[in-house]
């Protein structure tokens, strides 16, 4: 049976270099010799307004995309309005869009994709569902029809038009 082989040893300066972040782990002093830590980078001040302002504006194409009536209702003083009270909550809790997008932005990803196919969607639906009802109220008229002896109403020989197809916005 072979025995596991020692690790070949880490040049000098990239030993002090392990030997310090070993170090800074687990709390200990910095051995003589190590590598002094780089100087943090100044950050930038943070204008959670404009941050804030930028997903108001976001938000607000995209939905008035969907629904045209939202632009009589978020005008540009309503926007600022909610983008600086947005901009607070930014502020408290420290949320900046770098971060909201490292954390979210697949999810986001995922939602401006499926924003445009909502409306599109619920029409669908609702078309589905009233067709279904109507072929429904068909069949019982039909049913009913037959029971007094009065053969296939006129819907059922063809008389009301088909509903028109669906046709997928651009």
């Amino acid at each position: 049976m072979s025995t596991p082989e020692k690790p070949a040893a880490l040049p000098g300066a990239l030993s002090a270099e392990v030997k310090a972040i070993d170090a800074i782990a687990t709390g200990e002093p910095l051995p003589p010799g190590a590598p002094a830590a780089a100087p943090a980078p100044a950050l930038e001040p943070v204008d959670y307004v404009a941050e804030a302002a930028d997903l108001v504006e976001f938000a607000y194409a995209n939905f008035v995309e969907l629904y045209p009536s939202l632009e009589k209702i978020y005008t540009e003083p309503v926007r600022k309005k909610l983008a600086a009270k947005a901009g607070a909550v930014l502020k408290k809790r420290g949320w900046t869009l770098d971060r909201i997008l490292d954390r979210w932005g697949a999810e986001l990803g995922l939602l401006m994709a499926v924003q445009p196919l909502v409306v599109p969607t619920m029409k669908a639906i609702k078309a589905d569902n009233a067709a279904a009802r109507a072929a429904e109220l068909e069949a019982q008229a039909r049913l009913e029809a037959e029971k007094r002896g009065q053969g296939a109403s006129p819907a059922a020989a063809g008389d009301v038009p088909p509903a028109p197809p669906f046709k997928m916005p651009e």
